[in-house]
């Protein structure tokens, strides 16, 4: 309920900002895509991540220290201090099914999308090359470059997407040291699981 002391400006700015968050909800896949300020959608999966990391016992960068960058001075979307001091850059993009999204706005019919071994070893690879662009980078230097892959797709939890990656090495990329894929909450096990991808030496 809107407080009777909020004014007209400030009710027409708050409603404008619901408006915008149902209007993103595209109803496929959309855990992570829950403000309407894509720098808040991304800073919360970061947030997330560091629990996640920290409850593992493998956080390797200050939480406290990452920061936005904003729109315009990305890539990368963050950065933070390593456990020594140094700078990282940190990128956060998605890994989802655009068909199945198309299919839900135009048919209206919610399908989970397939996912079998090559795909998603070739949507991963699709999202790592994307950012891995060292003449774009902005800021730094950076000791080390971070990728986090966040996914909300329904069939892809922990185990299958281990099962799926079991032995997978992806190539050695220019600038990304580490990339994760950063799934919504799991029940089960009560965090927000990841998967840390492996690259070819």
């Amino acid at each position: 309920m809107l407080s009777a002391k909020m004014d007209t400006e400030e009710e027409k700015k708050f409603i404008a900002q619901i408006k915008e968050a149902i209007a993103r909800k595209r109803g496929y896949a959309d855990f992570f895509c829950w403000p309407p300020n894509r720098d808040l959608e991304e800073f919360g999966i970061v947030s997330e991540f560091c629990e996640s990391l920290e409850k593992n016992g493998q956080l390797f960068f200050n939480r406290d220290s990452v920061k936005g960058r904003g729109r315009g001075n990305d890539p990368p979307d963050f950065e933070a201090k390593d456990l020594l001091g140094n700078y990282i850059g940190i990128e956060v993009t998605e890994l989802v099914d655009f068909a199945a999204i198309e299919t839900l706005k135009n048919t209206g019919v919610y399908e989970w999308a397939e996912w079998d071994r090559a795909k998603i070893i070739r949507v991963i690879d699709e999202r790592l090359s994307a950012k891995d662009k060292p003449a774009q980078v902005k800021g730094g230097p950076y000791v080390s470059y971070v990728i986090i892959i966040h996914t909300d797709e329904p069939s892809l939890n922990v185990s299958y997407i281990t099962s799926l990656l079991k032995d997978v090495r992806f190539t050695k990329r220019k600038l990304i040291d580490r990339a994760f894929l950063f799934l919504s909450p799991d029940p089960e096990i009560k965090i927000y699981p990841y998967v840390e991808l492996e690259f070819s030496t």
